[in-house]
């Protein structure tokens, strides 16, 4: 294992893939800095959603994991890597784990790289103040690599799998995609109060704000449980976690999300074990 994973670790450094992406991810969370700046000191937004901004790349991590893992694995197959080490003796397991915690690590690596995009233009530009509006930032680090670790997990056994790394970086993107937006229906579907504020006309014909007024687009009994259940197994819920305003980190999620990385981990090592590599 320890071989293996220096091997890939010596292959990550040089891949053009992963750079590019890095550079792609640091750019972003600088841009996303500059438009936090105007948003703050030319619009006078209040800063109060810094962690819109600062955790704004958890968005990219799932099409970024996806491209990487796609083009990193299934360069193996392409240069007949697998079938080599297997025949000097290495176990398809350690083969599977090695490529899996190299995916874990790029992805927290990306994670740092639209960080320090971020914090190089940010704290120039606003001052270290600005990091004090941040809402719960260590269990919004946590959750974000909680993401990262399932996303991994997933497109490690799509691109195990699946030999042609083009067929597997675009299936990849696509559940990605779809991942994202799932979260996003979710997490507002959770996030709608049971009762709401409205303006209502009177009889008068004058307009008048009613409190306390049941919300149809709340979740309640079965249909929120559902809900509950797929925001706890979604990475790109954890990943959308720390965006949202007063999100809650109930400690079953990890376990849910660590324990469906396992279950990922083991059905997709099964599949490839018995995979032909000839």
């Amino acid at each position: 294992m320890r071989k293996l994973l220096s091997a890939n670790f010596f292959r990550l450094w040089r891949s053009h893939c992963f750079w590019l992406i890095v550079g792609i991810l640091c750019c972003w969370g600088g841009f996303v800095s500059i438009m936090m700046y105007l948003n703050i000191t030319k619009l006078g937004y209040p800063n109060t959603e810094t962690n819109v901004y600062f955790f704004n790349g958890n968005l990219c991590l799932g099409p970024a994991l996806a491209v990487f893992t796609a083009f990193f694995v299934g360069r193996e197959y392409s240069d007949g890597g697998f079938r080599n080490k297997i025949a000097i003796g290495h176990k398809r397991l350690s083969l599977y784990l090695s490529n899996l915690i190299l995916c874990i690590t790029a992805g927290i690596l990306f994670l740092a790289a639209f960080w320090i995009g971020a914090l190089t233009v940010g704290l120039p530009a606003l001052g270290t103040e600005i990091l004090l509006q941040l809402e719960k930032p260590l269990p919004g680090l946590f959750y974000s690599c909680i993401a990262t670790v399932t996303y991994s997990a997933l497109f490690c056994l799509i691109s195990m799998l699946d030999s042609n790394k083009a067929r597997a970086a675009i299936i990849g993107l696509l559940i990605a995609v779809f991942l994202v937006m799932g979260g996003l229906a979710t997490s507002n579907g959770l996030a709608e109060p049971e009762f709401t504020t409205r303006m209502a006309m009177n009889a008068e014909g004058a307009y008048e704000i009613m409190e306390n007024v049941p919300n149809s687009k709340y979740l309640s009994g079965t249909k929120r449980v559902v809900y509950q259940c797929i925001d706890a197994l979604l990475p790109s819920c954890q990943a959308l976690r720390p965006i949202l305003s007063n999100a809650a980190y109930p400690g079953y999620i990890p376990a849910c999300a660590l324990g469906w990385t396992a279950v990922l981990t083991v059905c997709g090592f099964l599949l490839f074990r018995r995979k032909d590599l000839k």
